[in-house]
């Protein structure tokens, strides 16, 4: 099943899935909309996409690390800035399955991205896309508010209030929000969102596995919403199954460790199903939207799992979700296990 009509990303998208792009079919592609210039500029670039169409304009990063700065890159340029210093001084605590010891301060008009299902029905779901409205405790411990309470809008229209939850056992009690902010995901996040603007960043350290240009590509609804950040490089462009005279490695290693590959805080349980604003009611998202990842949080290489376009699985393949240690705590799983098997 195609999540789009056009023509011309359906030709890309053919291309990569069954095979290695080479730079020149890259560039003549994405033309003006590769991204050339500092982060800090290309994410206001899409800022200002998403002022004036009204529609989000998503980041899909291949790691956590690039994810943060992103959403970093994002806030420090918004009408009332905020700075990384503002968030170690002010900000209150997150989710911990999205990041250890990471912080965010609340405003009204940002975009932010629950972590956790509290209230699936009233759409407090973990990945939904809100935008905060109203803050009606904001956190200043030096002015004695210890806690920080919200309203929200979600992409439906409906509103939710978000205020702290409390995990650990009773020695080790703590509270955080359960969001983060918006700006950007993982593409292994995204899977099963149909997006209006997203840009690709291939931040990893070393080439992604096979399928995740084509799953982040696919995300997109036309060719002229999609763009790319920074270089060109065929090793991230890996076909789905693998092919001949595959180029898998890259002259320009960076320093970053692979720790920082999307996973690095998941324990289950932040398996986000990212919901957007062009994601369709009728196209929920599920856990075995996912690319499987191992103990360590690191994608497994998808070679024996083909994907169809718009980045569901092959009819003849079925990804089953098992719980093979389910622990609850307040209403979620801490532990999940995909298996994949042919129906």
């Amino acid at each position: 099943m195609h999540r789009t009509t056009d023509t011309t990303l359906l030709d890309l998208l053919s291309i990569v899935r069954c095979g290695q792009p080479s730079k020149n079919v890259l560039r003549k592609f994405f033309g003006a909309r590769l991204l050339r210039q500092s982060i800090t500029e290309a994410v206001a670039f899409g800022l200002k996409i998403q002022q004036q169409t009204g529609k989000l304009f998503v980041w899909l990063c291949v790691t956590n690390k690039g994810v943060r700065a992103v959403n970093l890159a994002a806030i420090s340029q918004l009408d009332s800035p905020i700075t990384a210093e503002d968030l170690e001084r002010d900000g209150y605590a997150i989710d911990p399955n999205v990041g250890k010891r990471q912080k965010i301060i609340v405003r009204p008009g940002l975009t932010i991205r629950l972590t956790r299902n509290l209230d699936k029905e009233r759409g407090f779901a973990n990945g939904a896309i809100d935008v905060v409205r109203e803050v009606l405790v904001d956190y200043s411990p030096s002015e004695g508010r210890d806690s920080c309470v919200f309203t929200a809008q979600l992409t439906t229209g409906s509103m939710i209030l978000v205020f702290p939850v409390f995990a650990g056992r009773a020695e080790s009690m703590h509270s955080f929000l359960p969001c983060t902010y918006g700006y950007a995901t993982t593409i292994r996040k995204a899977q099963g969102a149909t997006l209006d603007f997203l840009c690709l960043y291939f931040d990893a350290p070393m080439p992604p596995d096979p399928g995740y240009a084509y799953v982040g590509a696919s995300r997109c609804r036309t060719a002229a919403g999609l763009y790319h950040f920074g270089r060109i490089r065929r090793s991230d462009w890996r076909p789905v199954g693998g092919c001949e005279d595959e180029q898998i490695h890259r002259s320009d290693y960076s320093e970053a460790s692979s720790e920082d590959y999307d996973g690095e805080e998941d324990d289950g349980s932040d398996r986000s199903d990212l919901c957007s604003e062009a994601l369709q009611p009728d196209d929920p998202m599920e856990d075995e939207d996912f690319l499987p990842i191992d103990e360590d949080g690191n994608p497994i290489s998808s070679d024996d799992v083909p994907i169809e376009a718009g980045g569901d699985f092959d009819p003849a393949y079925e990804l089953k979700l098992t719980a093979d240690e389910v622990e609850e705590d307040d209403g979620y799983a801490a532990l999940f296990a995909f298996q994949a098997s042919t129906s």
